[in-house]
């Protein structure tokens, strides 16, 4: 098991409070002060901010991780937001507590954390930290709500009174163990750490004896949203009055003098609630207006974006188009410098064969001469035979005509 015997000498502060309380702020002027609130801090990297908190959370992240593994041990959520029951450390995650604890006291510096579910095992923690000192703050139940609302958790949609009940639940927690350790406990209101950070810081260092220096000016008066009206105190005084007056009680303990428009008598509170209700339904009709608007405006965006899918999916076919077009364009121009290439041989060929030819009629005229050569003593001896029997043929045919003209003329002579 780790050791613990370090820890004695070495000032360990945690920072306490229900969510949407201000502990990051004063996690975040601590941390400025000179107390280590971790190596891995929750939300202070400026390249991604949280909406919800955009100076940071200064959450030590190990811290974190251990208090959602806890809560999944319980059979609880992870964010912490419950409004009853007593969660409990189990054995399997305690040494690792132990751990975390021996691995930030061995730096020899004061050191704390801050990290909202803490409030849910301040018993556990407190067995661990013989020297550990507690500043917890805590804020305006309605302010608190009010935030809870305007970051837009689901469970509070569907079950708002929640967002109180968490309020009772924490801040109950934290009042009864500052009645049980008033040494190692400062209890103060958010307004009087945005107001008065030095008194705070010097309360700090003069109880606990923590060596911190004077918070810096590092505070943002526009990431902070106040009590809006009378409006929200008549609501959480009418829906739960423990929480109320609980929030009375620790405004008492804590010394805080900030000014509230707090209702004074039934008859106030009456006015107060009719007056909220008249706002609320004025709100809720205008709302729902706003909504069929909104809505009329989200079909009208569909129908633009269906329009917008149809045009671009005809820029893609038409893209389509053109590419298969390009490579046609390119094939025919291939096509054409084949046709240029088979020209520029076809020619070549022609004019071979054309000399080819030329070769064959010059060779084919002197075969001719040749011939003639050859073939004319040959056919003046024809010729002359030719001659010679065409005039044997006449005189033949001479005899022959005068022998039958004689017989003709002996036939026709009268006998004596």
């Amino acid at each position: 098991m780790p050791q613990m015997h370090s820890q004695k000498s070495t000032p360990v502060l945690v920072i306490g409070g229900m969510h949407r309380s201000g502990t990051s702020l004063t996690a975040s002027l601590l941390s400025a002060a000179g107390l280590h609130v971790g190596d891995r801090i929750l939300g202070c990297d400026s390249t991604c901010p949280d909406p919800s908190n955009p100076k940071g959370h200064f959450e030590d992240v190990e811290f974190l991780l251990f208090h959602e593994r806890v809560l999944a041990a319980n059979g609880l959520a992870s964010e912490g937001l419950v409004a009853e029951g007593n969660p409990s450390v189990p054995p399997s995650l305690q040494d690792e507590a132990r751990q975390m604890i021996v691995n930030r006291t061995a730096r020899q510096r004061p050191w704390g954390w801050k990290e909202p579910r803490t409030v849910l095992f301040l018993d556990f923690w407190e067995s661990l930290l013989p020297n550990g000192k507690y500043l917890f703050v805590f804020r305006r139940p309605w302010e608190v709500v009010d935030s809870l609302f305007r970051r837009g958790n689901k469970i509070f949609v569907t079950h708002p009174e929640l967002a109180i009940g968490v309020w009772l639940n924490y801040n109950r927690r934290i009042l009864e163990f500052v009645k049980r350790y008033p040494d190692k406990c400062l209890l103060r209101e958010l307004t009087q750490i945005v107001e008065s950070p030095h008194e705070v810081f010097a309360s700090v260092r003069t109880k606990f004896g923590l060596q911190i220096d004077d918070p810096p000016p590092c505070y943002d008066q526009a990431l902070l949203v106040e009590e809006r009206g009378p409006y929200q105190p008549a609501i959480v005084k009418a829906a739960c009055p423990e929480a109320y007056e609980l929030y009375l009680e620790m405004r008492d303990l804590a010394g805080s003098q900030s000014a509230l428009s707090l209702c004074n008598s039934l008859d106030a509170d009456r006015f107060m609630l009719s007056q909220a209700a008249t706002l609320q339904w004025s709100l809720s009709t205008t709302l729902k207006r706003q909504l069929a608007i909104a809505d009329q405006q989200v079909i009208d965006m569909r129908q633009e974006v269906m329009q917008a899918r149809h045009e671009a999916t005809l820029a893609d076919r038409v893209a389509a188009s053109q590419a298969e077009l390009a490579i046609a364009v390119q094939q025919v121009i291939d096509m054409r410098q084949e046709a240029i290439q088979a020209r520029q041989e076809a020619s070549g060929v022609a004019s071979h064969a054309a000399t080819l030819a030329d070769r064959v009629a010059a060779s084919q005229a002197e075969l001719e001469s040749l011939r003639a050569e050859y073939c004319q003593p040959r056919k003046t001896i024809l010729e002359r035979i030719a001659r010679e029997i065409q005039r044997v043929s006449r005189q033949l045919r001479g005899l022959l005509k005068t022998s039958s003209s004689a017989e003709s003329v002996g036939q026709t002579r009268p006998q004596g």
